[in-house]
């Protein structure tokens, strides 16, 4: 249950220095820690749908008056704050937490000499292992994530808008019970909802997560938001939460205008008409080995996979068994990805509907008019938009309905037509971020 004194604090207290009256603008903080290369191109970590998802919206939002728009990331540069587009980037890193990531990866830290094991060679350790030890920060200092973030302290902000149940959302949200500011929990995936999160649990999710961290994201946050009916019920039949229903958002303007332009990753790679696959190296949640199966069932159709390599060693494996009508790319910059999905022929997905939400990518292909073809993930773009189709499991049925967007394109574009005709009705930024601010302007 809720602790309940601080459960009424975050419910009904008005943020510090705000009355009733107060006509100041309203602070807005957005909260994704690996958003940053949205904001700067040079930064090319992989993102995925709930980075999209949060910095569309905050960019959307700066355009309304009566906001300033701040964003929290932990980001592999050395900076503090800067503002990029009227948004105001505040650094909660210190520029070496995705080199520890990388470095945990590839090395064992033991307890006596030789202290280090090398578990998988990579140049970088040549370089990055001096650093790291030089600047005593291989390991960063334990901190408990129940600790309120003093960061999101230092940001001053009114309310927290926080995408994904995770230990750096749960500083956030601490920081917010305990400075009595307002919180947003935006959910990501079904997953999030799981009945294993509890005050007393020692689960952890295959992401790392805490199940009772996860219980306090929760159970703390002011007001949650998520992005379909299904997840609705969840949380209400779960954890006795209500929410608000919001989809999600996609800027069709500069979507469109990026879509139109050519794709410096495909013109290298000598593509012309691909099916597209984007997801990282597990095999809980995006599931590419299953992938591999269709596209060794469809040797005369090329694949195209835009793989995160998570899991260094299964991305390994990966590497080393593709078919040969397989092509894998770790990461392009987003600023291509609608040229990627406008020049397929059809969105692959092989995600688990255990882990999955609603996932963005589904409305960026339909976006692009391109069908969306799920093995076991639907979506309302697919059920209610007619945009693509869902195989409820059967591999031999999605390989069916990708060769058939492959084979006839007149019918692949009625079904990308209809999708985008759904994008347009029910996922545009401008309409989703008036109906966040309308509640968040709410007493």
């Amino acid at each position: 249950m809720p602790h309940p004194q601080r459960e009424t604090k975050a419910a009904t207290a008005q943020p510090p220095g705000r009355m009733a009256n107060d006509q100041s603008p309203l602070r807005v903080c957005f909260v994704c820690k690996y958003a940053h290369p949205l904001f700067d191109a040079t930064d090319h970590s992989p993102i995925g749908g709930a980075e999209t998802h949060a910095f569309t919206l905050a960019r959307t939002l700066t355009d309304r008056s009566g906001l300033q728009v701040s964003f929290l990331v932990e980001a592999p540069r050395l900076f503090r704050r800067k503002v990029v587009g009227g948004i105001t980037v505040i650094n909660s890193g210190d520029g070496f937490d995705r080199w520890r990531y990388a470095v945990s990866q590839q090395v064992e830290v033991m307890r006596r000499f030789p202290w280090l094991r090398i578990n998988h060679w990579h140049w970088s350790l040549l370089w990055r292992l001096p650093i790291l030890t030089a600047l005593r920060v291989f390991r960063r200092r334990h901190i408990d994530p129940l600790t309120p973030s003093p960061f999101a302290s230092r940001v001053n902000a009114d309310v927290y808008c926080c995408f994904g149940v995770s230990a750096y959302t749960a500083g956030v949200i601490a920081a917010a019970v305990a400075d009595s500011r307002r919180s947003v929990l935006f959910l990501m995936s079904n997953s999030e909802l799981n009945p294993e999160y509890q005050p007393s649990s020692d689960y952890v999710t295959p992401h790392g997560e805490r199940g009772d961290v996860c219980r306090y994201v929760l159970d703390h946050a002011e007001l949650i938001v998520a992005q379909h009916e299904q997840q609705q019920r969840m949380l209400r039949e779960t954890f006795g939460r209500e929410s608000l229903i919001l989809p999600n958002p996609i800027d069709l303007t500069e979507w469109d205008r990026l879509a139109s332009r050519p794709s410096p990753t495909l013109s290298r790679l000598g593509l012309d008409r691909f099916v597209l696959w984007i997801g990282r190296a597990d095999d809980f949640h995006k599931r590419p080995k299953l992938a591999f199966q269709l596209a060794q069932r469809l040797p005369d159709i090329d694949f195209l996979m835009l793989l995160n390599p998570w899991d260094i060693d299964l991305a390994r494996e990966l590497a080393e068994s593709r078919p040969p009508n397989v092509t894998i790319v770790e990461s392009i910059p987003f600023s291509e990805m609608p040229a990627l999905f406008a020049r397929s022929a059809a969105y692959c997905s092989t995600g688990s509907a255990e882990y999955e939400g609603a996932p963005n990518v589904f409305i960026q292909a339909a976006a692009a008019r391109a069908p969306v073809i799920s093995l076991d993930v639907s979506a309302p773009v697919i059920q209610d938009g007619g945009g693509g189709f869902v195989a409820h499991g059967n591999l031999d049925r999605l390989a069916v309905q990708v060769e058939n967007c492959w084979n006839d394109p007149e019918a692949a574009r009625r079904i990308g037509d209809a999708g985008r005709n759904y994008v347009e009705q029910h996922h545009t930024a401008p309409a989703i971020a008036d109906q966040l601010l309308r509640r968040l302007m709410q007493p």
